[in-house]
């Protein structure tokens, strides 16, 4: 169905409903703005055209959801500002925190079986973390989505365990190996501070060397984490990619938008800092908010995945 719309008394598309949404979502036209499509007796406003608008932030993934089923997309690929996730992580918790926080504090507190028990705790964290990573994901996924989610849903993905197991270790190897590869000029220039230094622990070599090594692993991992943000929302709606079709997909789809990723992250310290000063116990409802808006930001990918 294509769509034409008034901007500055000028008549602008074609345009598929999904890019006229599109563009109320991005402010480049208002509700008041006439909009007409064949079938139409006239020119009309955008928001008669559209009744779920009148209700704000809300109507508009209303009317989002509702043209994603017709057409079978969904999203405006990745072109919604990272403000606007965040206002729609928040819509989509808006009577469902509690809940929402619950499954956050089942997901953390069962991650922490390698802190309490030694040894096989820490084996039972590596091989359940995939898995509740999935069940995770899905979760917020489907709150965005208005599907029926519950608490249970945080153990979906042990109903495909193998998958979420194997992208854990696939994913966690090659970080850990790009953050060694990244450490290795660090690690030079320590073995020639050793080399030239009988005490290199005083060479300005050897402190450099260090920090060099330290900040490349770092920046090495996060660029990496970053590059599988995606992997397991992937990984959920598109089990048939199995385990390095996902990871592929997942890079694949962040060229470009890693820097708007980690900005989304990054503007949710102020949100943590608060949870920090409530003991702690506040960073459940902030972390709840961010995976709320990461998953907004992933259904905005829409057609791309």
């Amino acid at each position: 169905m294509l769509w034409y719309y008034e901007k500055d008394n000028t008549q602008n598309g074609p345009v598929s409903e999904e890019e006229l949404l599109a563009l109320y979502q991005r402010g480049i036209i208002q509700a008041h703005n006439l909009v007409w499509r064949e079938g139409m007796a006239d020119w009309a406003p955008l928001a008669d055209s559209f009744p779920n608008l009148k209700r704000g932030t809300r109507g508009l993934h209303d009317e989002l959801s509702q043209t994603a089923r017709r057409t079978g997309n969904r999203g405006t690929g990745g072109q919604t500002p990272n403000a606007q996730l965040r206002l729609m992580g928040r819509e989509v918790l808006a009577g469902n925190w509690g809940i929402a926080v619950l499954v956050f504090f089942l997901y953390v507190f069962l991650l922490q079986i390698g802190v309490i028990i030694p040894i096989l705790g820490q084996i039972a964290q590596w091989v359940i973390t995939g898995p509740l990573t999935l069940g995770l994901m899905a979760y917020f996924v489907g709150l965005h989505r208005r599907e029926p989610v519950e608490v249970g849903t945080l153990f979906s993905g042990f109903s495909r365990f193998v998958e979420g197991l194997g992208i854990y270790f696939v994913t966690t190897i090659m970080i850990t190996l790009s953050a060694l590869a990244a450490a290795i000029p660090g690690g030079i220039i320590i073995f020639l501070a050793y080399s030239n230094n009988t005490v290199p622990e005083e060479s300005a070599l050897f402190a450099a060397g260090i920090l060099i090594a330290i900040f490349s692993a770092l920046f090495a991992s996060f660029y990496m984490y970053l590059r599988y943000a995606l992997v397991y929302y992937i990984a959920n709606d598109y089990p048939e990619l199995g385990i390095l079709g996902a990871i592929k997909r997942s890079t694949e789809m962040m060229v470009g938008r890693k820097v708007k990723f980690f900005m989304l992250g990054l503007s949710f310290i102020g949100w943590h800092f608060l949870g920090m000063l409530a003991f702690g116990i506040g960073l459940l409802w902030s972390m709840t908010y961010m995976w709320s808006a990461f998953a907004a930001f992933y259904e905005d990918l829409g057609e791309e995945v």
